[in-house]
């Protein structure tokens, strides 16, 4: 693996051997084999986990933080943590003491999850969060033809995913509401990413212009859940998610978007050429695609 990345250095290579090592007892035996790869300089370690409370999630952390470089977190269970008490302000602090990177994985676990989870999984989640990737797993579970959501079994038979295989070859992928979903909501975040590089500049160059934006940013912060007081008595999957949309619909976030387009708009042309653009946002950007888990 350390010699492909020296052939492939745009890429970076991680390496991971078991899945969820919080659970059925994997830790100690996860940390056994990660002494034997750490003897590998250069080569960082990805996990999965889950965070839910009232696992020993503290101590398990504590005594993984020397064999992990980059945690993924369970969606699911990230939610249970913050309406327990917690805030992505206590997850960056843990995330920089400890020198580890954050992803998350949300997977799309039952028909129950609505495509706008998944945009606002993609976009505003992640941008009031710490974590830098998305990596979910679950691309699609269906039963029989991947176009009849009928066909399946009484319980738990329904179709779901980012993708479903045609029915006519079994392989040619076709695109869902939760794929498009998941697009739109990349596509948020880029716009968020670039406005917040160009702020970086405007602030020092043309404080005037900067401050439109702030003015903005600042209010669609106050758009987003304080947490976790605004999870309390939200009862099912996902109070994060349901928190959202309970409250907004697509035209609130296309809104936004249109917004933050203006404000980037008057940015770019009061001060930010685009080399500077190009120096500040895509070296951001690079890290907001979708990533196998």
């Amino acid at each position: 693996l350390v010699r492909l990345g020296e052939r492939y250095p745009d890429l970076k290579l991680v390496a991971t051997h078991m899945d969820e090592v919080f659970n059925r007892g994997r830790l100690p035996l996860y940390i056994y084999l990660t002494k034997v790869v750490r003897l590998v300089p250069g080569l960082p370690m990805y996990i999965t986990l889950q965070n839910r409370p009232g696992r020993g999630v503290s101590r398990m952390l504590s005594q993984i933080d020397p064999w992990v470089d980059i945690r993924g977190y369970n969606g699911h269970s990230m939610d249970a943590w913050l309406q327990a008490g917690h805030d992505f302000g206590e997850l960056a602090g843990d995330l920089t003491k400890s020198g580890d990177e954050g992803w998350i994985y949300y997977n799309v676990r039952g028909s129950f999850f609505l495509a706008e989870w998944t945009w606002l999984v993609n976009s505003y989640y992640l941008w009031m969060s710490p974590l830098k990737a998305h990596t979910p797993w679950r691309y699609y579970n269906v039963h029989g033809n991947p176009l009849d959501d009928t066909d399946g079994p009484r319980i738990r038979g329904h179709d779901r995913g980012y993708a479903v295989p045609s029915p006519e070859d079994g392989k040619t992928i076709i695109p869902t509401r939760q794929w498009e979903a998941y697009r739109e909501g990349i596509e948020d975040l880029r716009y968020l990413s670039l406005l917040d590089s160009l702020l970086d500049v405007a602030r020092s160059r043309t404080p005037p212009a900067a401050s439109s934006a702030e003015k903005w940013l600042e209010q669609l912060r106050g758009n987003l859940p304080r947490l976790p007081q605004d999870l309390a008595g939200i009862r099912g999957e996902s109070p994060v998610l349901r928190w959202f949309s309970a409250r907004y619909r697509g035209a609130d976030y296309q809104s936004w978007r249109r917004r933050t387009a203006d404000e980037i708009v008057k940015l770019m042309e009061a001060c930010c050429s685009e080399d500077l653009i190009r120096g500040g946002a895509v070296e951001r950007r690079q890290s907001l695609s979708p990533t196998r888990g």
